[in-house]
């Protein structure tokens, strides 16, 4: 988690390979669904809908991990829609300009 990594509580190189990890298989997964509903696959492309998405992996996650809290998996599901959003926002801009 991207709190263990500024917190140092755990090696990073552990915790920054399972961020990128997530937000990458989170970004891959969503290509093998693409035959749902268009309504309901849109949702997923707002920011709330990625928050719920990254909030419920994360949870599951770390369920039984007795030093990640709530907080902690609020504040990274925050920051996952932060990067995602960002990311999103630049390669649109550079495939727009091509």
């Amino acid at each position: 988690m991207i709190t263990r990594i500024l917190f140092r509580k755990k090696p990073i190189y552990k915790d920054l390979s399972q961020s990128i990890f997530i937000l990458f298989g989170s970004i891959i997964a969503g290509f093998t669904i693409t035959d749902l509903p268009k309504e309901f696959l849109d949702f997923f492309t707002t920011p709330l809908g990625q928050f719920i998405a990254f909030y419920a992996i994360l949870n599951i996650m770390y369920m039984e991990d007795e030093e990640i809290t709530r907080t902690d998996i609020l504040i990274e599901s925050l920051v996952y829609v932060g990067i995602l959003q960002m990311s999103k926002i630049v390669l649109n801009k550079v495939y727009s300009s091509a």
